[in-house]
């Protein structure tokens, strides 16, 4: 079926029946219509309103604003100079004590014997986390790390965990130690 032609008022016509459904088959619109197209008039297209025309704007030309109205502060006075003058001997005599009292300073550093730095005790395990004791007494689980504060001498070391056998060894008191326990299953 062809669209029906326009009428003088330029109005115009919509065209709605039968049409194609997503599965291909013809579909109309409602069952009663079926295979009958229906003209239905629609309003004309207008072009939309114009503004009114405006009078050209009189444009004056001014100079350009400046970039900020920051007025800067005005110098401070000069400082005044007293009107005596010290002699070169008091300066020189501060100076001089200064001097001294830095050498005193500097050379009594250097007398103060430096403290050396203490010797570390490092004990590991396998399986970590194994207790640790030194002459009986509990300081921890491994990895464990302590300043070697123990005097001359051997120090005895024991190292245990739950279902292996403990390990014993030992260290000398003072000096850099590292123990490695490797304890056996039961």
């Amino acid at each position: 079926m062809a669209p029906p032609d326009r009428d003088k008022d330029d109005d115009t016509f919509s065209f709605t029946g039968p049409s194609l459904g997503p599965d291909g088959k013809l579909e109309s619109p409602s069952p009663a219509a079926e295979g009958v197209g229906r003209i239905e008039r629609v309003a004309p297209l207008r072009p939309p309103a114009r503004a009114p025309k405006s009078e050209p704007l009189d444009l004056v030309e001014r100079p350009p604003r400046p970039d900020t109205d920051y007025v800067a502060p005005p110098p401070p006075p000069p400082a005044k100079v007293p009107s005596r003058s010290v002699g070169v001997w008091p300066v020189l005599l501060i100076l001089a004590a200064a001097g001294a009292g830095g050498f005193y300073l500097r050379e009594r550093s250097r007398a103060q014997k430096r403290p050396t730095p203490a010797a570390v005790v490092l004990i590991t395990s396998e399986p970590t986390r194994s207790t640790v004791r030194i002459e009986g007494t509990e300081v921890g689980t491994t990895p464990w790390a302590a300043d070697n504060t123990w005097g001359p001498g051997l120090v005895k070391v024991e190292v245990s965990h739950p279902g292996y056998r403990t390990w014993t060894g030992s260290f000398g008191g003072g000096a850099q130690a590292r123990l490695d326990a490797h304890l056996q299953r039961r």
